[in-house]
């Protein structure tokens, strides 16, 4: 079995990529200047080695829909709490 980071990447995966990283800007991890250098390497990245490059300095974090849930979480607790 090849090894997956000389597989090929996909637009899905860059997409998911640039999603992780764009996370990591709003969390302060990155600044606006290393999320537009980083999102213009996963834009031309061919490999997943090259795509995984990009976040091996940065933690993992949830998926987008994963977070959205979890901030409307958030929103309907405050409310909650306001409205008691």
């Amino acid at each position: 079995m090849a090894d997956s980071s000389k597989l090929r990447a996909g637009d899905d995966e860059r997409t998911a990529t640039i999603e992780r990283l764009g996370e990591h800007y709003r969390l302060g991890r990155i600044t606006a200047d290393e999320l537009e250098e980083r999102t213009g390497a996963a834009q031309t990245a061919v490999t997943r080695g090259e795509l995984a490059k990009l976040e091996e300095d940065l933690p993992k974090v949830k998926r987008p829909a994963d977070l959205a849930r979890r901030a409307e979480r958030r929103r309907r607790a405050r409310r909650e709490h306001l409205t008691t």
